[in-house]
């Protein structure tokens, strides 16, 4: 049986625990070389959820570090969770950074694991009746929700 990637790069990681304060344990984790792994305090990650259905979102109209998105999809059809370093929305066939397909009447998600992918123009999530190029749904019918910095 393989070991996953990232158990893999979990492997290569030092754990080191210590006291900052008595009774208050603080967990590093550190490279093989000894340089801290950077991570994002949850309590400066924002999270998106959808208000109501929609077939597309400028998550961040910036640049962001993208951890997951997820996208429901009521309709009996397949349809594409699409992920696009924009800051606008594009137009239609343009070729997304990352595709999931989601299947009839299910949820689709994408995991970028905890460190997430960092998109250098901005975050635009849609829906798409394509795979590899952006073609929007007619319908307003999806929900997203995403974490992101």
């Amino acid at each position: 049986m393989a070991i996953s990637s990232n158990v893999q790069q979990l492997e290569k990681k030092k754990f080191v625990e210590s006291t900052t304060t008595p009774g208050q344990p603080v967990v590093a984790i550190s490279n093989p070389d000894g340089t801290p792994v950077a991570s994002t305090p949850p309590s400066a990650r924002t999270n998106y959820a959808s208000p109501a259905a929609e077939t597309s979102k400028i998550i961040k109209a910036a640049a962001g570090n993208l951890r997951g998105v997820t996208m429901s999809n009521p309709n009996a059809a397949v349809r594409f969770l699409q992920v696009h370093n924009s800051p606008t929305a594009p137009a239609d066939t343009a070729v997304p950074f990352m595709t999931k397909e989601v299947s009839p009447n299910t949820v689709g998600f994408i995991d970028f694991g905890p460190e997430g992918v960092t998109l250098g123009s901005g975050i635009y999530v849609c829906s798409s009746t394509t795979m590899n190029t952006k073609t929007i749904t007619a319908t307003a019918e999806h929900l997203f929700n995403a974490q992101y910095t």
